[in-house]
């Protein structure tokens, strides 16, 4: 069979452009709605769900608050400045040991009259010391007592400048704190 050209190639030129500009169109038209569509979302998102979600938000935390408000002393906790304003009152309250060591090294007496402490116990609210050792004998014991009845300690008391020398009894030991 023999086929015949009778479109001049102009003619199939013109053809094939008008398919490119029908689809064009059409391609461009489907991106200008689908844009169009996604602004229309978008806004409806940002004017009306982001307020709601504001609103949502903003009654929670109204009712935590209110919450919060309704614990007693609540301010004495959570506020930085109460927090600041006590760490002095419990720096003050410390007991200050580092030099108590050195202390009992010149306590305990000479070679054939010392003792082996195992365990010391400090009770700050009452003012004491404990002792818990092993001794030769029982003289070296008395000498231990006869050594911490008889020692002075000279230290300045909190606040001052003022030096003060005291003893201690096997009763009544100074307070540690001052050393």
């Amino acid at each position: 069979m023999i086929q015949l050209n009778l479109l001049p190639d102009l003619k199939k030129e013109f053809i094939k452009s008008q398919k490119n500009k029908g689809l064009v169109i059409s391609i461009s038209l489907m991106v200008t709605l689908g844009a169009l569509g996604l602004s229309v979302l978008l806004f409806i998102y940002v004017n009306f769900v982001q307020q709601v979600q504001i609103n949502l938000a903003t009654d929670d935390i109204k009712h935590k608050v209110t919450d919060l408000k309704g614990v007693k002393d609540i301010d004495k906790y959570l506020t930085i400045q109460n927090q600041l304003s006590s760490i002095t009152a419990l720096h003050d309250g410390k007991g200050a040991y580092s030099r108590l060591f050195t202390f009992l090294n010149v306590l305990n007496p000479s070679t054939p009259n010392n003792i082996n402490l195992s365990n010391l116990q400090i009770a700050q609210g009452e003012k004491s010391i404990s002792f818990v050792g092993t001794t030769a004998s029982f003289q070296t014991l008395n000498v231990f007592v006869d050594t911490l009845k008889n020692a002075e300690v000279t230290y300045n008391a909190p606040g001052t400048s003022e030096t003060t020398t005291g003893r201690c009894s096997s009763k009544c030991w100074c307070n540690p704190a001052a050393w």
